[in-house]
């Protein structure tokens, strides 16, 4: 279940219906790691499904978007 920053599309609006428009415009290209255990991967996989996200990555984008404003 691992998945490439590179290869996801990930919604800057919060939708992720949202993600594949801007995809071809504006791709991500810096990588940042982060180690979970096994069941915490596992249950923020969940919690992205059940929110309606693609993937882990665009729920920890989506909770991260008002730092990531606020920095610009």
């Amino acid at each position: 279940m691992a998945e490439s920053a590179a290869t996801k599309a990930v919604s800057v609006e919060g939708s992720p219906a949202k993600a594949a428009a801007r995809s071809e415009k504006r791709q991500r290209s810096n990588l940042l790691g982060l180690r979970l255990l096994p069941e915490e991967r596992q249950r923020l996989e969940e919690e992205a499904n059940r929110r309606g996200f693609r993937s882990a990555q665009e729920l920890v984008l989506d909770q991260l978007r008002p730092v990531l404003t606020a920095a610009s």
